[in-house]
């Protein structure tokens, strides 16, 4: 990794003898590494997030492992400059003559600038086994770079906030502030309107992440403001219901089949969570089926994330694969009279960064819900992403398989914090044993939002235009894929959907699909890990110039995949 033009003029290597080594015996083995590109710019800003991209190749005997085994340690990079060192292992494991590309974010310090403003950064390949430090033998690659004035802008100053808050929010760059080619990645909004949304120096996306999903029908859509700003004087949460409520369960009772009663929240986590615990207080059992995401809050919290797992604790949420009878047959059969419920998102469920995103399977709904007759366990739908997206307005409505109890939220406002368990009035009316008290559940200006939002899709059919429009924007996409040559495709629902490549190594296919969100990103396109939601505010003019950016996209992903070089132009974190 020699400094170079296609390198960096900037960006100097210390040790150039260093760069390709063979690695030296070591008491279990030889390892060693030889460094092959990265992708480090010109200049850094001082104070600047970037996303560093190293490509290596393992010229050792040992397989460099992730995660610790009999055959020795964790293999990774110890990164080094000024005071700070962090260790990253490797992304996946790495056979002996193998290549891998490293990633790993670097906020570059404050140095003095003087003459030089420069900056080393030494990099190590490490074995690392529970807290101890072993050196590999390998010699360090040390990178010396230029660095500037930090940035001076409002979303400058605001990311070296960040770390104040909690980081659990949505940075599709992951904190990097601009790409090296000047353009300015999406960080903090400072207002949306439709489907475009302003970051705090006006840049505009347009937007198809969209509040989440919970913007449908477009972000500031005016009779939606107009019925907030109708309630602002109404004191928000008051010690007693709001008539409001009554007229949006009203107003649930005529367009959700299943709607004998309601019970709201604030998200779909809150109703979710209650349609459990009201499972489980009417039929008396424990245990929870599950397929699809149905909220971070128990049961289902210990399944996605093991460090929340109590030992000790007997499991009571288990999942099975979507449209999966047999194993939903099997789990109903392993935990005999234990089933309280199945709760299920219906259609569209995300299986994982490449999809796939699936219609209802009307049979599978239908053998479900006898499954659950016939072993005495409530049928639960999670319409948290199809409430009044699907053709008709919901699943259950499409298909006419009636669950027990429904969960709806996101679109059921267009864009303010309110989500509704819905069901047979038989079972909601255990209400009061379920513990479920949440202050803000009765805010006005959510349910004003409501009442307004459901009167428009009264009125209008939302997921027709919706079907339209994704209709249009998947088929485009594709015939624009095919065109150009690149090797995939746009799947998923109209409401919902992914570019899939077809790239058959996951690792490359990783590479592949952070490039480009990373371009659409540079020319206007937001999407969450590549997935898409249209709302009505999308028309003709984003779709052409969301079309315009993919052919963009797909033109420098073709560029990039010919010369298999991915660690120099890659910017933003993998999406994984």
């Amino acid at each position: 990794m020699t400094s170079t033009p296609a390198d960096s003029a900037d960006v100097s290597v210390i040790n150039s003898s260093q760069l390709r080594c063979k690695g030296i015996a070591t008491g279990d083995g030889r390892l060693g590494v030889e460094w092959l590109g990265h992708n480090l710019p010109e200049r850094w800003p001082q104070l600047s997030m970037q996303r560093v991209y190293l490509r290596a190749r393992n010229t050792g005997a040992r397989t460099w492992r992730m995660q610790e085994g009999a055959d020795g340690g964790v293999i990774g990079l110890e990164v080094s400059a000024k005071d700070e060192t962090r260790f990253f292992p490797a992304p996946h494991d790495v056979s002996p003559g193998s290549e891998v590309i490293f990633s790993f974010p670097f906020i570059v310090p404050f140095v003095s600038l003087g003459p030089q403003g420069e900056l080393d950064l030494c990099i190590t390949l490490v074995e690392r086994t529970g807290t101890s430090r072993q050196p590999t033998g390998a010699p360090p690659l040390v990178l010396r770079m230029k660095t500037g004035p930090a940035e001076n802008n409002v979303t400058a100053d605001a990311a070296l906030f960040a770390g104040l808050a909690c980081s659990a929010f949505y940075l599709p760059s992951g904190g990097v502030l601009r790409g090296q080619d000047g353009r300015p990645f999406p960080l903090f909004a400072r207002k949306a309107s439709g489907c475009r949304v302003s970051d705090l120096e006006g840049n505009q996306w347009i937007d198809y992440v969209m509040g989440w999903g919970s913007a449908l029908l477009g972000y500031a859509r005016p009779e939606i403001s107009d019925a907030v700003r109708a309630e602002l004087d109404s004191g928000a949460v008051l010690g007693l219901p709001n008539f409001l409520e009554l007229e949006v369960a009203q107003l649930l009772g005529d367009l959700v089949p299943c709607a004998e009663m309601t019970l709201f929240g604030k998200n779909g986590s809150d109703v979710c969570t209650a349609a459990v615990r009201m499972a489980r207080v009417h039929t008396g059992r424990p245990s929870i089926l599950f397929s699809g995401y149905s909220g971070w809050q128990e049961p289902f919290a210990q399944v996605f994330e093991p460090a929340l797992e109590q030992p000790g604790y007997p499991q009571t949420a288990f999942r099975f694969p979507t449209n999966d009878l047999a194993q939903a047959r099997a789990l109903f059969e392993r935990h005999a009279g234990q089933i309280a419920g199945v709760i299920i998102e219906p259609a569209a469920q995300v299986e994982g960064v490449d999809g796939p995103v699936r219609e209802a399977d009307p049979a599978f709904l239908n053998g479900l819900a006898e499954l659950c007759r016939q072993h005495g366990a409530l049928l639960i739908f999670d319409e948290i992403m199809t409430g009044f997206r699907y053709p008709g307005g919901s699943v259950q409505k499409a298909t006419g398989v009636l669950p027990d109890l429904a969960c709806f939220g996101k679109a059921l406002t267009s864009s303010m914090p309110l989500s509704v368990l819905v069901g047979r009035r038989e079972i909601m009316r255990s209400v009061g044993r379920i513990f479920y008290h949440p202050t803000y559940r009765g805010e006005a200006y959510s349910f004003a939002a409501a009442a307004a939002a459901l009167r428009i899709y009264q009125s209008q059919d939302v997921p027709g235009q919706i079907g339209e429009f994704g209709t249009r924007l998947m088929t485009s996409i594709n015939e624009l894929s095919r065109r150009i040559g690149m090797d995939g495709e746009m799947i998923g629902l109209p409401f919902r959907m992914v570019y899939r490549f077809n790239e058959p190594d996951q690792p490359r296919r990783t590479l592949m699909r952070t490039l480009l969100q990373q371009e659409l990103l540079k020319h206007g396109v937001l999407a969450f890990r590549g997935f898409m939601l249209p709302s009505t505010a999308h028309g003709e003019q984003e779709l052409h110039e969301t079309l315009a950016a993919f052919e963009a996209a797909f033109r420098r992903v073709q560029e990039v995949s010919a010369g298999d070089c991915f660690e120099r132009h890659l910017e933003i974190p993998p999406i994984v």
